[in-house]
């Protein structure tokens, strides 16, 4: 049985949208108090108290309207944990992929999942209900470490360029519904504790804020193997820092620390190891009166030095005929690299 929690608005009869697609009338209560109620097999739990706290998520209330959040939490995804926090209006998903931490299909397949629940979701209200979604791992000193060069490099020995093309476009889709918001008035945070490499320093910069612990590495390390990372990095970057400095960070291949990539503007917020989450805890509560602001100025920004799905299509056109012409000494270099990716497989 499903479990919702709702903080209601006192002596007002509130709708909300239940798993089922039906609505239903709830009669909210009088402060302070609780009540339960089934509808289905959900179970409705209503309750005024701002200290009231409930298992399983929940849904948010103006004064006068439950809005709600349907997703399938705690969900059924192999490969993420999601957490709705209530009292801040703001979703966590921790990528955990199995084996490799990288993008594998299955993480992908998630995190599309994931946000496609997000983007379908039905308010009663214009305002999305969601304020703040947090991208983070569940994998200790990591983020994530970009590509699956396994399948590139299965790929690219079988000349099987459909294979390079799904993948790509896979990534690419959850950057830019990830870039974009989800399409709602949602600020999307990044939480990095760990190493983001090549698609996971990708993923990071595709958030409106990036937040980092002291000491995490970011790099780009494609043209190690003679490739460029091309789901994403050349778009954002370019227009965060300008094309040359672009340039710059994915011709080098360096890892570079997250305190000097403060001082270049991309992490907004640097903070001692192991307080991350603290941190963004904090940031949220610090500035969620100013949250209509803040996506305001996030959303103006998009709008200013707009970025195209089909700009990215464009470019994972020329990332796969790139990798198609890797050569054996090439490919090698990629296994290198790979091993490294394994030692910190998980189960």
């Amino acid at each position: 049985m499903d479990t919702v929690s709702v903080r209601g608005a006192s002596g007002q009869l509130a709708r909300s949208k239940i798993a089922d697609g039906s609505r239903r009338e709830v009669p909210a209560v009088r402060r302070n108090s609780v009540n339960a109620k089934q509808i289905g097999n959900t179970s409705i739990v209503v309750s005024d108290d701002p200290s009231f706290v409930a298992d399983g998520p929940a849904i948010f209330t103006t004064d006068k309207v439950l809005r709600t959040l349907s997703l399938p939490f705690p969900g059924n995804y192999s490969q993420l944990n999601t957490r709705l926090e209530r009292d801040n209006a703001t979703l966590w998903c921790e990528m955990q992929p199995h084996g490799p931490q990288s993008f594998t299909p299955g993480l992908l397949h998630d995190l599309n999942q994931l946000q496609r629940a997000i983007r379908k979701d039905s308010l009663d209200s214009a305002d999305s209900g969601l304020d703040y979604y947090v991208l983070c791992s569940a994998s200790p000193g990591i983020f994530n470490l970009g590509g699956d060069l396994g399948l590139f490099e299965q790929a690219i020995v079988k000349r099987d360029r459909n294979a390079l093309v799904r993948y790509a476009h896979d990534c690419i889709n959850v950057l830019y519904t990830n870039y974009l918001s989800f399409g709602r008035r949602t600020i999307t945070i990044g939480l990095v504790e760990g190493d983001a490499l090549g698609g996971g320093f990708e993923a990071a910069l595709s958030c409106d804020v990036l937040i980092a612990e002291a000491g995490t590495k970011f790099g780009l390390p494609e043209v190690l193997f003679n490739l460029f990372p091309g789901m994403g990095a050349f778009s954002i970057l370019g227009r965060q820092l300008g094309q040359t400095a672009a340039r710059e960070i994915i011709q080098s291949g360096r890892i570079y620390q997250a305190e000097e990539l403060r001082q270049r503007g991309l992490v907004h917020m640097v903070v001692p190891q192991g307080e991350g989450r603290q941190a963004v805890r904090q940031y949220i509560a610090r500035n969620q009166g100013r949250h209509n602001a803040h996506y305001g100025m996030y959303e103006s920004a998009r709008r200013v030095a707009p970025l195209e799905f089909s700009e990215l299509v464009s470019v994972i056109d020329v990332w796969v005929d790139s990798a198609l012409c890797l050569s054996s000494r090439d490919l090698r270099r990629m296994r290198r690299i790979m091993k490294a990716q394994s030692t910190y497989h998980t189960t």
